[in-house]
């Protein structure tokens, strides 16, 4: 399984990246970016099972958010951490 957590609060991520890793196994690969325009871009040459979104980053927020990343990845599941 593959996650993209898209999250500008870097130590909110090293948490979930903790605790992420406390709960998975080594079939879980997991990629930081810190705003919507870099997950845009690596979704472009990339595919994730799932992607982890907060809903209020730096570059866009709230629904805006989720309707870009579901055009650009419609297979992956999404999670909106608010």
């Amino acid at each position: 399984m593959r996650l993209l957590l898209i999250e500008d609060s870097c130590a909110l991520a090293r948490e979930l990246r903790a605790l992420l890793g406390e709960l998975a196994d080594e079939n879980i690969g997991f990629q930081h970016v810190e705003t919507l325009g870099e997950a845009l871009r690596m979704l472009a040459t990339e595919s994730f099972d799932c992607l982890l979104v907060d809903l209020h980053l730096t570059d866009s927020e709230g629904l805006v958010t989720l309707d870009r990343l579901r055009a650009r990845a419609p297979a992956s599941a999404i999670v909106a951490l608010a």
